[in-house]
């Protein structure tokens, strides 16, 4: 994401949001980086679904805020919905990805530049060209009564906190570190990993977008995937809340750090935007270059309509803000 800037942005953007089946709060920070490359989804899906992503972009905004852009209208068309949540969202996946590759795909990059205020430059030599340096991790969330389904591509993780003190990691790092994705990539013969990272460039093992690695029209043989990995868990009414972060959290905080300073939060009485804000403050380094927390941040937490009475204290009825 480049060079770091003389002193962090630190304002947050947060708020607490109501969809189908959960209350939502939320928060992002740009922090050190010269650019903030996150963006998030929370919103209905229909009526009785809620959906949440959270989309880490690299090389620029462009990528992750057509991911958040067009991913509930390209899950509503997928020709499996509502049918199976699953094989939706893997088609609305390889559907994003590979619209990139179009004259309409690179017309929406260029849409976004002109909405972030990029440079004339930016246009004519970066969105406007097909997406090959641009790319972002891609976590997609479907809430239904009685189950879950999540997507996912990238480093982004999904938690989830049930009968008060369980932790389950849903989600995969798909990095280069982990052997069924690095053998994955090898396999390719244009494929290596170099210095922790694919062909030496980026740290992750799969998204939407990066088209150079992405040659030919057989997904399964890119270098790069945009193939999700998918999650399905059955709720059986335990479940408390969920937890989604980029990597910008959890490159400084493991799973139970973040769960703890969540439910301290609520116990001593902050909302669920509060928490967020709080836990975002903490992950920002004091110095970029001697530890993390120097990246972009964005840190969603849903807590479960069923859930909600426990957890009343942290979103109270009334006090939901867009």
């Amino acid at each position: 994401m480049g060079e770091f800037q003389s002193t962090p942005t630190t304002e947050q953007h947060s708020g607490i949001k109501k969809i189908p089946n959960a209350i939502v709060g939320y928060s992002s920070m740009q922090g050190w980086r010269k650019t903030m490359e996150d963006a998030h989804l929370i919103t209905d899906l229909l009526e009785d679904k809620g959906l949440i992503g959270i989309y880490d972009g690299h090389g620029g905004i462009q990528a992750s805020q057509y991911c958040a852009n067009e991913m509930r209208k390209t899950l509503l068309n997928s020709p499996h919905f509502p049918s199976s949540i699953q094989e939706s969202l893997t088609e609305t996946y390889l559907s994003l990805d590979s619209k990139l590759k179009t004259p309409e795909g690179s017309k929406m990059l260029a849409d976004i530049c002109k909405t972030e205020n990029y440079d004339n430059q930016m246009l004519v030599n970066g969105c406007c060209e097909v997406a090959k340096d641009i790319g972002s991790t891609a976590l997609t969330l479907v809430i239904n009564e009685n189950e879950i389904v999540i997507a996912n591509v990238g480093d982004c993780r999904c938690l989830l906190l049930k009968n008060d003190n369980e932790i389950l990691q849903l989600t995969t790092d798909q990095k280069p570190n982990v052997k069924s994705e690095v053998d994955r990539i090898i396999s390719n013969v244009e494929g290596v990993i170099r210095n922790g990272r694919v062909n030496g460039n980026l740290s992750l093992t799969r998204a939407i977008g990066d088209l150079q690695f992405k040659k030919g029209n057989d997904v399964t043989k890119y270098i790069i995937s945009p193939i999700p990995e998918i999650t399905t868990y059955e709720l059986d009414g335990n479940e408390d809340f969920l937890v989604l972060a980029c990597d910008g959290i959890w490159d400084v905080l493991g799973n139970e750090d973040v769960v703890s300073i969540i439910k301290e939060g609520i116990e001593s009485g902050l909302k669920l935007n509060e928490i967020c804000e709080q836990i975002l403050k903490k992950c920002l380094s004091e110095n970029p270059y001697e530890a993390p927390g120097f990246d972009n941040m964005t840190l969603i937490v849903a807590v479960f309509d069923r859930a909600e009475n426990k957890w009343r204290r942290c979103c109270p009825g009334g006090d939901v803000i867009s």
